[in-house]
């Protein structure tokens, strides 16, 4: 075996790795399939040449020379697989089409084992094995020729057709082709035709540089995402030949010239060694990253500590401007980028605005422009994920109508044009809050999927600060106005006494409320944080660093919950507070009940408590509702039921009396004293017994049922309790006038 052979060798190791890589990234994704299943031929193809070339039986020669026959004509096939399925659409290929493209495979393996078509037989010459060909191989190099053919006419169309990263794409591939059928048409294919064999070993060399430039599309202009598997493993490999590089070196001088490693000197210069090779190899390591980020990555930045650093100054700040500050300059010198602006929502206007939050090297009008029309912020709203401008041509061309494809056309146009490469949406609760958006690379390369995982991150984070800090101001907005009715009030002391004690009650509970159940969380959150940064929590067992993390993920649920509850109580405490029309609908009032039960019947299981759902035998009719907010409700007050209640039973009964249905949530809890009954449903009220029981409550709840109840037309809400024998809440809506 010489160094051809075992280059073959490592061209079938490589292929194999290729091949494993790409499937494991996509398994489902039938051009990630086809892609591996061609390097998988390509790998077997080398592997039966290198065989070939160094087998002395001849019935060994034999079957690896039809061995490597078949998988050449599986690499033609593959390949032509693979151009009719690689675009900038989605294209899928009927089973009888993917029948018709492999279906010659079964010809070729039919003429390799029938002696003397292809084969005629095998000669050991001085310069290596020789196959005498049969009278078939002629027509066999013809299929070859056409098939390969057709597939690069194929993307060579495709090319001239394509824009942006796909057209990328396309230069790269059709590159490695080319090199791919010069060399192997002329040593696998003409030499082998006019009796040649002597070069057979070159072919694969050929196929390699094809694999190797798709590769390089793949990990320069994401054609597969799993760019981030190749960087780790370009520094991997490079650190690990490094290594073994080190140690046979180092064995070497102490076997020359130290004697032995046991020697005295052997020891002395260990000493010195150690440290050198442990300097020298952070060194590699850093010089393979710039390597990396050279040739390959572009923007090599560290993933993590971007998020940390974003995370760590969000904490400082509740001030709006700052905030806003602090994302565009963050994301701004991690992508460095040459322009980016925050647009967001002004929720003092109906309809809804936007507002120009800050802008770096865009025109005002140009960054208010792009959300006139509200397509850009309902596609965003839906898909809650980064649109990049060049991706768009895959939009325009999957749209299910004419309606929506002419709005992406009209979206990229106008990207274009504003010079936008990329928006982001800023989500809070589900909900989309603003919109970054982000302008070209200084570089001028395209967003990588490592860049839009850490963007979608970072807006994220991004989204929740924004969205605390908004909180923020309309708390001190209320406070002030809250204030400010205070001190109009006591212009009167006499006349309005009672109703400023009942405001300074409510502020007072609220600023409690507020205080306890917006800063505890916080406080857990940035301690348990500032543990891992410090390092204290990665020393401690993995069960308890689990706990911590588990602690503060429910402690952020918690806050969130807290947040919408006085978002939402905000929103509902003015007289123009009503349901949107086109959210009212006809609705089955079974079915939320049933939605409700099933979701929340295992947590009262784990609790010991019986939770029952009881309707008539007969199908309640319909209502006219909003059925999110009913089901938001019912949900509430299910939930309550279960929360207060130690021992016993929730249930829940739908009835209809005459025209209109009843919905009731009983429990065997510890009941509403008395005293506290007449204030149940005002803002940041709750029972004594409650608050001893359960800490956690916001004192919204009822507030927001009663609301949305009574928001819907003639919905009425009442309850009946009695302390430490439970309660009952009766919800009461009109039946729909139709039915």
């Amino acid at each position: 075996m010489d160094l051809k052979d075992i280059l073959l060798l490592l061209a079938f190791i490589l292929d194999f790795a290729l091949a494993f890589f790409v499937y494991r990234n996509n398994r489902r994704k039938e051009l990630n399939i086809v892609y591996a299943l061609m390097a998988i031929w390509t790998g077997l193809w080398s592997l039966g040449i290198a065989i070939f070339r160094v087998s002395q039986e001849y019935q060994t020669q034999l079957f690896w020379n039809q061995e490597f026959i078949l998988t050449a004509a599986f690499i033609a096939s593959s390949f032509l697989h693979f151009s009719f399925i690689f675009s900038d659409q989605e294209v899928k290929l009927k089973n009888w089409q993917r029948f018709l493209i492999y279906v010659p495979n079964l010809l070729v393996l039919l003429a390799i084992v029938i002696p003397g078509v292809m084969i005629k037989d095998i000669k050991i010459r001085s310069w290596g094995n020789e196959s005498i060909l049969g009278w078939g191989y002629i027509y066999y190099g013809l299929y070859f020729g056409i098939v390969w053919s057709w597939g690069t006419i194929k993307l060579i169309k495709e090319y001239f057709g394509a824009s942006g990263i796909f057209k990328s794409q396309l230069k790269y591939i059709l590159a490695g082709i080319s090199v791919s059928v010069i060399f192997g048409a002329t040593f696998n294919l003409i030499f082998i035709i006019f009796g040649n064999y002597r070069y057979i070993w070159l072919g694969p060399y050929a196929s390699f540089i094809f694999l190797l430039t798709t590769t390089y599309a793949i990990v320069r202009y994401r054609l597969m995402d799993i760019r981030l598997v190749f960087r780790r493993i370009f520094i991997y490999f490079g650190v690990a030949a490094f290594t073994y590089g080190v140690f046979y070196l180092v064995a070497w001088v102490y076997q020359e010239r130290l004697g032995s490693v046991f020697s005295r000197t052997g020891y002395l210069a260990g000493l010195v060694i150690a440290p050198i090779f442990v300097a020298a190899l952070y060194g590699v390591e850093r010089l393979l990253k710039i390597i990396a980020n050279k040739y390959f990555f572009v923007s090599l930045y560290n993933y993590q500590e971007t998020i940390n650093k974003l995370a760590n100054e969000l904490n400082y700040y509740v001030d709006l401007d700052e905030i806003i500050g602090t994302i565009v300059d963050t994301i701004k010198q991690a992508m460095q980028l040459d322009r980016a602006g925050v647009l967001l929502i002004n929720q003092n206007t109906n309809p809804v605005h936007y507002q120009i939050a800050k802008v770096i090297g865009f025109n005002e009008k140009n960054g208010i422009s792009l959300v006139q029309d509200n397509f850009l912020t309902q596609h965003l709203q839906k898909n809650q994920k980064p649109l990049v401008r060049e991706e768009l041509t895959l939009l325009i061309r999957n749209a299910t109508d004419k309606k929506e494809q002419e709005s992406f056309k009209k979206l990229y146009e106008h990207m274009k044009r504003i010079e936008a490469s990329l928006c982001l949406p800023l989500m809070s609760s589900n909900k989309l809050i603003g919109i970054i958006v982000l302008g070209s690379k200084i570089s001028k390369d395209a967003y990588t999927k490592e860049d839009l995982d850490l963007l979608d991150t970072l807006s994220k984070q991004a989204g929740i600060a924004v969205d605390n800090a908004q909180l923020y101001k309309e708390v001190q907005d209320f406070s002030q106005v809250l204030q400010q009715k205070v001190n109009e009030q006591t212009k009167d002391l006499q006349a309005q006494a009672d109703h400023l004690k009942k405001l300074l009650q409510m502020r007072s509970e609220f600023l409690d409320i507020a205080s306890h159940q917006l800063k505890t969380p916080v406080s857990v959150i940035l301690g348990t944080i500032s543990m891992f940064k410090d390092g204290s929590i990665q020393k401690l067992p993995l069960d308890q660093q689990l706990k911590f993390i588990d602690n503060i993920f429910h402690k952020a649920k918690k806050l969130s919950t807290i947040i919408n509850d006085i978002l939402r109580a905000s929103e509902m405490d003015t007289d123009q507070f009503q349901l949107i029309p086109g959210n009212i609908k006809l609705t089955k009032p079974e079915d939320i009940l049933q939605s409700i039960y099933d979701e929340l019947k295992i947590g009262a299981e784990e609790k010991g408590l019986q939770l029952t759902f009881e309707k008539p035998k007969k199908a309640v009719g319909p209502i006219i509702a909003d059925a999110d907010f009913l089901e938001q409700a019912v949900y509430n007050l299910v939930d309550n039921a279960i929360k207060y209640t130690a021992k016993g039973f929730v249930k829940i009964v739908l009835s209809q009396e005459e025209n209109r249905i009843i919905i009731k949530v009983s429990d065997s809890g510890i009941g509403i004293p008395a005293a506290d009954q007449p204030k149940m449903f005002d803002k940041f009220s709750r029972a004594k017994n409650a608050v001893n029981m359960y800490t956690d409550g916001s004192g919204l709840g009822l507030f927001i049922v009663k609301k949305i109840v009574e928001a819907h037309q003639d919905g009425r809400i009442s309850f009946s309790s009695e302390e430490n024998k439970g309660t009952t809440f009766t919800i009461s809506l009109p039946l729909s006038k139709g039915k």
